[in-house]
């Protein structure tokens, strides 16, 4: 995997933990199809 793919995915990491919450609430909705 290429750097500017591992800082994607950090970012998106963290953007993800930041907003758990929602994050888990976008994955019942998800699952739930």
């Amino acid at each position: 995997m290429d750097k500017a793919n591992c800082y994607c995915l950090n970012m998106l990491a963290r953007y993800c933990s930041r907003n758990a919450e929602s994050h888990s609430k976008v994955n019942k909705i998800i699952l739930s199809y």
